[in-house]
């Protein structure tokens, strides 16, 4: 998001047909389910609210129309989450790009699924779970510094960093990030395999797919050109359809 958000005020002085040129270009060469040339070509696009949210999108609108023809737009539809995006963007317009960035995940990616997740997980194995990070006085006092000493050192978590010095062992507090992604690359190279592959090499599947583009994200993710993300999206997706 930090990296597309950057990228995007750097591309929006370039002459708005020129972007939407280049934008056709970089989605019609990539694969359709490319997570790097699906953004890329979302942010080239002078219709984007922010580059922000390109980025988390599992597939671009072009790549959505070769994919499904039937659900080809030539501009953004505007739906309630398109308005939401542009308010949001027009919000924190002014915001340096990791700030900005900030506001965009508090008030998107972290309710809708980081909470969501994390309440569930919690809940299902009848644990109370308590996020201070995301405390009012705290994210009300990290919000306005200054946002050199965020990132200084080339760290991203440099103010947890330093909180935490002296009572958490060096190599433990500046580790490397780590997530807290499932193993759906190897399910559906394994177990899921069989199923998800009759899914997308079915005759007739049940979303308005174009067959041939449909089964290629399969063949792209086989070959390592996608990311699980993409196949499991679309798998989930066929089976609610059934």
């Amino acid at each position: 998001g930090l990296m597309a958000e950057k990228a995007g005020r750097t591309l929006r002085w370039l002459p708005a047909d020129l972007r939407r040129t280049l934008a056709h270009a970089v989605g019609a060469i990539s694969p359709a389910g490319s997570a790097v040339f699906g953004a890329l070509s979302e942010i080239f696009e002078p219709e984007q609210a922010a580059p922000y949210f390109s980025s988390r999108n599992h597939f671009s609108r072009q790549h959505i129309g070769r994919l499904s023809p039937s659900l080809k737009t030539p501009v953004p539809a505007e739906t309630k989450w398109r308005r939401r995006e542009l308010l949001l963007a027009r919000a924190f317009k002014e915001l340096a790009a990791i700030d900005r960035v900030s506001c965009f995940e508090l008030l998107t990616y972290m309710l809708s699924t980081l909470l969501r997740d994390s309440d569930q997980m919690s809940m299902a194995h009848g644990l109370e779970l308590r996020v201070p990070l995301i405390d009012p006085e705290v994210v009300e006092h990290v919000l306005p510094i200054d946002t050199a000493e965020k990132i200084a050192g080339g760290l991203s978590k440099r103010l947890i960093i330093d909180a935490v010095a002296g009572m958490v062992p060096p190599e433990i507090a500046g580790r490397r990030k780590r997530g807290f992604t499932l193993p759906f690359d190897r399910w559906l190279k394994q177990d899921l395999e069989e199923s998800a592959g009759a899914c997308f090499l079915a005759e007739q599947p049940r979303g308005p797919w174009d067959r041939r583009a449909f089964r290629q994200v399969w063949t792209d993710f086989q070959s390592g050109r996608v990311a699980w993300s993409r196949v499991l999206t679309l798998f989930i997706l066929e089976h609610w359809l059934e």
